[in-house]
């Protein structure tokens, strides 16, 4: 969604009246993410409403609160929407006590906060989550962590493997055709395959024979591609 020139005006106004510089941009889902996921401190998935990176000229902090408006969809549920900063030392996100008051320019929807020191924060509301996806793997193959994001929901999370595991369960009871699966295995041998695809692309396995939906997800050994060196997950998405 694009930011309207009067959210930047406005924004270039109050930031002129408490510092000589400050960068902010807002980001985008498939930006955010990028080394990050959308969990809370329980690891549950959220949903990212908006997000930008906060960078003070030349410190670490304003030596007073700057107010900021993260651009909003209208459908959301103002009462659930919080502002988190993201923790770089523990990798995950930090929830703030930062108050947030609606405000409209014109048609489009705002949610009104103040900042004072520098990083990426976003505005995210909780998933309405049910059940989980089982999602099983090669015989022969092991991973660590598995990385799920949905460009639908603006969802993303890091899923860890416990050692010697055959699978593992995504926190979605239905997960879409178009999410997106990534992460890195390793055969007998110590070679080590990427996985990157989409859900659909898995071959479904139901839990019983006979129910109609399927319910699990099987990754099959050719959708994992040869890697000639060890890739971090954090430089897949």
């Amino acid at each position: 969604m694009r930011t309207p020139a009067s959210l930047f005006s406005l924004m270039l106004s109050i930031a002129i009246a408490h510092a000589q510089q400050v960068q902010f941009r807002q980001l985008p889902f498939d930006e955010l993410i990028d080394g990050r996921h959308t969990q809370n401190e329980k690891g549950q998935p959220m949903a990212l409403l908006a997000a930008l990176e906060f960078k003070p000229d030349s410190l670490l902090c304003l030596g007073e609160v700057m107010d900021i408006l993260f651009p909003v969809p209208r459908t959301i549920n103002s009462k659930t929407a919080v502002v988190y900063r993201w923790d770089e030392g523990k990798r995950g996100w930090e929830k703030l006590g930062a108050s947030l008051r609606p405000k409209k320019i014109g048609s489009h929807a705002y949610y009104k906060t103040q900042l004072q020191c520098r990083g990426v924060y976003a505005l995210m509301q909780e998933l309405d989550i049910r059940g989980e996806t089982k999602i099983r793997f090669p015989r022969g193959y092991s991973a660590d962590t598995l990385f799920w994001y949905q460009d639908n929901l603006h969802a993303a999370a890091r899923i860890p493997v416990e050692k010697g595991a055959k699978g593992v369960s995504l926190p979605l009871e239905c997960l879409s055709a178009v999410a997106n699966i990534e992460g890195r295995f390793k055969d007998a041998q110590g070679n080590i395959f990427q996985l990157k695809t989409k859900a659909g692309n898995l071959r479904r396995k139901p839990f019983l024979w006979f129910l109609p939906e399927p319910q699990g997800l099987v990754i099959g050994p050719d959708q994992l591609h040869p890697m000639a060196s060890p890739l971090l997950l954090s430089t897949l998405k």
